[in-house]
């Protein structure tokens, strides 16, 4: 039987060559890269120096493959995903430093921590099912109760950091050949102004995900099992992280079709049943829960819809508020400024679709569809969206889209005015937006430490409301606790 050593390094070759002494057959060394070992010239001695020597993985009688290539390629985007997390923490080093829960991972904590993690995984909040806040929960509730929230926390920096992470992956080079472009639009993702609501938190890392699912969406298909897995797994938790699997189905459709290639059946598969989940937990199990666990509605009110109120939103919350800050967006909304940045938005939209890449305009889709979702079905009416400066995590997506048309309209091919105008707008975000928004301000102590060690020594059975950091619009948040 024979066996193949792929991908030798040079001294990796010759430590082999030297441990080759022993073989009843020498190793051809002529070709130093491919190396063809025989079982019979191998030998129980042989195979063992071949260990020591050459520090080889053997395992006889199946194929030898020694790839050092396949640990170098994990290590720019681990050291990206490294790099990108510092930045997160130093935007907000309370959120690891002095932990608490934020808004409805408090209220997913209590469900998990008082009915179990399937009770509460299965139960649509806010009228669909939202996996990916329910699984922390399940790891934080493994520590110590004063601990949970820095697991919740740490859990929702992953998110954040894993759009840049496959970016610098080798298969992202289909996407765009130039890593140094990859690598600014996967940092600008988590530099972006205006995203204090989506920052290092669990229930809003949904909004973080679903950016990964469409990079991963778009990556040419893994050749590795591992790397397969990985996708689906991806793909699977942001389906059923949400509603953003409404659009993302349909996105993949047109995909295929724009490739002339289809995506590969299992993706189109699992992306069907995870749409089909959604709406069986929006039509029925939000009214009828299978489990314990409360669940929570949408707001029926109005909306309170206009077109200047669109055109603050947009030209405002969304494009001033990548270029100049969120806070200037929200001043400079409702002035001139906010119409030309309008104007300029249906600019681009008109101009992608006709000379974009593939993956360009599935982003540009995939971020329109989701504005459009976030503007029909909102948990707030118009008037808030626009003036609210707490609320930020409907505008993350669209967000990214400019940002990367902007990285797109840079690129070589474009008219000369084209590409200073979207160098402008780079420049901006980078000069004056990012800094104007960079340092966010640590949030009051809730006094989650004490209560949680105090309630840590309760007796069995007592009933405690915890406190944690409140949402918008304030109110009486707490995490009610039932001690075991």
């Amino acid at each position: 039987m024979t066996c193949r050593i792929q991908e030798f390094r040079e001294h990796d070759c010759r430590s082999a060559i030297a441990a080759s002494a022993s073989f009843t057959t020498p190793i051809d060394t002529t070709h130093p890269k491919s190396c063809v070992i025989t079982e019979a010239s191998l030998g129980r001695r042989g195979a063992r120096q071949l260990r020591q020597k050459a520090s080889l993985w053997v395992a006889l009688p199946t194929t030898l493959r020694v790839d050092p290539g396949r640990i170098a390629s994990w290590l720019l985007p681990l050291s990206g995903m490294l790099l990108a997390a510092m930045l997160v923490w130093l935007r907000r080093p309370d959120v690891l430093t002095n932990p608490q829960f934020y808004g409805e991972d408090g209220v997913y904590f209590a469900n998990v921590y008082n009915h179990g993690l399937l009770a509460t995984a299965i139960t649509p909040q806010s009228g669909y099912l939202q996996t990916f806040p329910a699984l922390t929960a399940g790891l934080a509730r493994l520590v110590p109760l004063h601990h949970a929230p820095l697991v919740m926390n740490a859990a929702g920096i992953l998110p954040m950091v894993l759009p840049l992470g496959l970016l610098l992956t080798r298969r992202a080079e289909a996407l765009g050949p130039s890593l140094a472009t990859r690598t600014l639009l996967g940092l600008l993702i988590v530099a972006l102004p205006g995203v204090s609501e989506v920052h290092a938190t669990s229930i809003n890392s949904q909004w973080y995900l679903s950016i990964s699912a469409v990079i991963v969406l778009l990556l040419p298909a893994s050749e590795r099992t591992a790397g397969r897995i990985f996708d689906r797994a991806v793909l699977l938790i942001c389906g059923l992280t949400g509603v953003y699997v409404l659009v993302l189905l349909p996105v993949a459709l047109l995909v295929g079709r724009w490739r002339g290639r289809p995506v590969p059946r299992a993706t189109i598969r699992l992306l069907s049943a995870c749409v089909a989940l959604q709406i069986i937990a929006m039509v029925y199990l939000s009214a009828n829960p299978l489990g314990p666990v409360t669940t929570a509605g949408r707001s029926s009110g109005g909306l309170d819809a206009s077109v200047p109120l669109l055109w603050e939103i947009v030209g405002g919350r969304v494009i001033l508020g990548t270029l100049v800050g969120d806070q200037a967006g929200l001043a400079l909304g409702s002035t001139p400024f906010g119409l030309v940045a309008v104007l300029g938005v249906l600019v681009v939209a008109v101009a992608v679709p006709k000379q974009a890449s593939v993956e360009l305009r599935a982003a540009v889709l995939f971020a329109a569809g989701l504005l459009a979702l976030a503007l029909v079905r909102p948990l707030n009416p118009w008037p808030i969206l626009a003036a609210e400066p707490a609320i930020t995590r409907y505008w993350l997506l669209p967000k990214v889209a400019f940002v990367a048309s902007m990285l797109w309209c840079v690129g070589r091919g474009h008219p000369l005015l084209v590409r200073a105008v979207a160098s402008a707008a780079l420049a901006c975000t980078m000069l004056v937006g990012i800094p104007r928004d960079w340092s966010e301000t640590a949030p009051p102590d809730s006094g989650w430490a004490v209560a949680s060690r105090a309630f840590e020594h309760a007796a069995p059975g007592t009933r405690r409301q915890l406190p944690q950091l409140p949402l918008v619009p304030p109110g009486a948040w707490s995490v009610d606790l039932v001690h075991h």
